[in-house]
């Protein structure tokens, strides 16, 4: 569908271009030098059949516009050279219109200020060449206003470049953001999973046993417990590192709470990602005590750990991330 719209742009343009030419072609009988104007109505169609069709994409390269400016200032003083002694007729000034659509193809193609450029050599050589007056009859108005017509067109395009962009870069970020999600959700399962299938055993031997437990078996039944709550209240703080960590202090008699509040709910996983390392670092380094660990919305700060023993009055830690 793109494609036959962007070939029914093409026709349309060449055979507007041509047209131009075709009047040109029509009247040389009118010149007193018809190989000079057949010249430049070579000239001028072959700079034309590039710029619309050639090469694919929006822009034409530099060189090619160069070559549109070089026969928007060559293409009137050949023609005109041509009249000789012969007096001007209607269609004298045909190179007029067929150099502003050959400036204005450029203006849409990318190359704005080369068109205009080649505007100011036009009007000038048209000046020169026919006074004043010759400004209104020869079609230098509608030049100018195919031009800039191109000029809009060609910001438009740029505007729907850049929306399409953006609408890019949104989709990867969204496939990337529910990757994530979706590896963070299996993850968690995967954890839920294995902490499950080391509680049933527990619960049969609490239940064999009616609950006569010896201490390594209610230090490990303690340890389970911690980890099913992080399970549940943790959530977003469940990193392997954080997880591992959280499990190493309990063991050495640390209390750990990881409470998530939905302050990661708005960062990129790699800044989540930071944010848990460093929580996991300080925690390691917590010998006693308790430790909070707490995901905060809406403040400048994503995160609060705070490391606290009975008995003092100032805690051992307390970070805002």
């Amino acid at each position: 569908m793109i494609a036959l719209s962007t070939w029914a742009l093409q026709l349309f343009a060449v055979t507007f271009g041509i047209y131009h030419a075709v009047l040109g072609f029509l009247n040389l009988r009118f010149y007193e030098y018809p190989q000079y104007v057949l010249v430049a109505l070579l000239a001028y169609l072959s700079v034309l059949t590039m710029s619309v069709f050639f090469p694919k994409g929006v822009a034409i390269p530099s060189r090619l516009a160069a070559a549109n400016l070089v026969s928007a200032i060559v293409v009137p003083l050949v023609v005109t050279a041509g009249l000789g002694s012969f007096a001007p007729t209607t269609y004298t000034t045909w190179y007029v219109a067929a150099i502003a659509t050959l400036l204005a193809i450029t203006a849409v193609r990318g190359h704005k200020l080369v068109a205009w450029f080649g505007v100011c050599f036009l009007v000038a050589e048209v000046l020169i060449w026919g006074g004043l007056e010759i400004f209104f009859t020869s079609g230098l108005v509608g030049a100018i206003l195919l031009v800039l017509a191109g000029q809009a067109a060609s910001r438009a395009l740029d505007q729907s470049a850049e929306l399409a962009r953006k609408f890019r870069e949104r989709a990867t970020a969204t496939q990337a953001a529910t990757a994530a999600q979706s590896a963070a959700r299996q993850e968690r399962e995967r954890r839920i999973t294995q902490t499950l299938a080391g509680v049933l055993p527990q619960l049969e031997e609490i239940v064999i046993s009616d609950g006569k437990l010896t201490e390594a078996k209610k230090k490990q039944a303690r340890l389970t417990e911690a980890a099913l709550r992080d399970q549940i209240r943790g959530r977003a703080l469940l990193s392997e590192e954080l997880v591992i960590q959280a499990e190493n202090a309990r063991s050495r008699g640390v209390e750990v709470q990881l409470l998530d509040d939905g302050g990661f709910d708005d960062l990129e996983p790699q800044e989540a990602a930071s944010l848990l390392e460093r929580a996991a670092s300080e925690l390691e380094k917590v010998e006693a005590g308790k430790v909070v660990i707490r995901t905060v919305p809406g403040e400048k700060w994503k995160l609060t750990m705070v490391a606290i023993r009975k008995g003092e009055e100032m805690p051992d830690l307390f970070l805002r991330l």
